[in-house]
């Protein structure tokens, strides 16, 4: 909310510029396409948009463009023809032996690399959490499939073998399916891949086993949904964890040497300035980084979104393509900056999305051009910056 930034346009020229250069069918897709699937056919131009998993749906498109066929009702597919947008029926969610690993001989990863970028690597899809703002379980579908050890840990090495150092693992938190996640670690360690990586977690009780595999397997550094920093908010924000869970998974991964850092939502509903203290207090117990953004963004067919419709905040889907957010009407704006910054004042950990709080590019940049790749986490918010 501090610092918008919209990326429509941008794609909107790169879309023109396509048009502009052939007169082949032009086909759009992606997490962002997939929650605007009409709206974003309309606005772009393009003639078809596979919403959802891809893999097989882009497929079965180009095989009937081939034979000339006209692909309207096929399932993930939106066609725009004749001022109309066409929408096929739901794709069937695949099966974890079914989504495609990533073929690097084909894909430019060198420019990436010398960047300090990381490759992604999935272990699952489908998220079964009801958090009141995630597009996960609309995009992925709410259904937990986990992909097999033996392919994850082949497409490290894949990945390696191109060059590839760092890893992001982009499950909705790698943690959902404990038990599969110990597997991961497992095979990592007994392939003895001299591999760093990191991922998204979620705070759960009884941490300790995981954590130590985790650091045991590479990782480094963790990011932490932890949300709410207070009870009232991690309700508000349709979180199943606790604050105590928080302090409890922040303490497992820092005794093992792993930094934690946390994301952290501020202005959610059930807000209030004195919720906002209070989370102020439990985020001073924390050791790792912490990252505060203020407000929620509001998505299509999201538990937030039909709150926003019955508060009067949006009124349809089409109020969405800019962005808009849920602020909490009891905080005040002016009110909880100054508090953030004040108490960013004395926490060189503490960072707010949007604000210049604590936040040193020199510093980064530094780093990268010392060769530090990856997550930097490890190297920042622990006291005075240093290297």
């Amino acid at each position: 909310m501090i610092r918008n930034r919209v990326y429509l346009p941008a794609i909107k020229k790169v879309a023109d510029v396509v048009r502009a250069a052939t007169d082949r069918p032009l086909v759009v897709g992606g997490s962002g396409y997939s929650l605007f699937p009409k709206l974003l056919l309309e606005s772009l131009g393009a003639d078809y948009g596979i919403v959802g998993e891809g893999e097989k749906a882009v497929v079965a498109l180009a095989d009937a463009l081939r034979r000339g066929a006209v692909p309207i009702e096929m399932p993930g597919v939106y066609y725009r023809h004749g001022g109309r947008v066409y929408a096929g029926s739901p794709a069937a969610l695949l099966g974890a032996g079914e989504w495609c690993s990533p073929d690097y001989e084909v894909f430019p990863l060198s420019p990436y690399s010398a960047a300090g970028g990381v490759a992604s690597v999935q272990t699952r899809r489908g998220c079964s959490e009801v958090c009141a703002y995630c597009t996960y379980p609309l995009i992925e579908g709410r259904a937990c499939r986990l992909q097999h050890t033996g392919r994850i840990v082949g497409d490290f090495e894949a990945a390696m073998a191109r060059g590839v150092e760092d890893f992001f693992v982009t499950d909705s938190a790698f943690n959902l399916s404990e038990e599969h996640a110990l597997g991961v670690c497992a095979a990592l360690k007994e392939r003895r891949l001299d591999v760093r990586w990191s991922a998204f977690i979620a705070p759960r009780p009884r941490m300790e086993r995981l954590a130590e595999a985790m650091a045991s397997s590479g990782v480094r550094s963790v990011e932490l949904g932890s949300e709410g920093a207070t009870m009232a908010a991690l309700r508000g924000l349709g979180k199943r964890h606790s604050t105590k869970m928080i302090l409890d998974t922040d303490r497992c991964f820092r005794e093992v040497g792993v930094t934690p850092a946390h994301y952290f939502i501020f202005g959610g509903p059930n807000e209030t300035r004195d919720t906002i203290k209070e989370g102020l207090e439990l985020i001073d117990r924390l050791s790792g980084p912490i990252v505060v953004f203020l407000g929620v963004r509001i998505y299509p067919g999201t538990p937030i979104f039909r709150r926003a419709v019955r508060e009067g905040v949006v009124h349809s889907v089409s109020d969405l393509l800019n962005p808009v957010f849920y602020f909490s009407d009891r905080v005040g704006w002016d009110w909880v900056l100054r508090e953030l910054v004040e108490f960013g004042s004395s926490h060189d950990n503490f960072f707010v999305s949007g604000l210049e709080l604590n936040h040193n590019g020199d510093f980064l940049e530094r780093l990268r051009r010392r060769g530090r790749k990856g997550s930097l986490w490890e190297y920042v918010g622990h006291g005075p910056y240093s290297t």
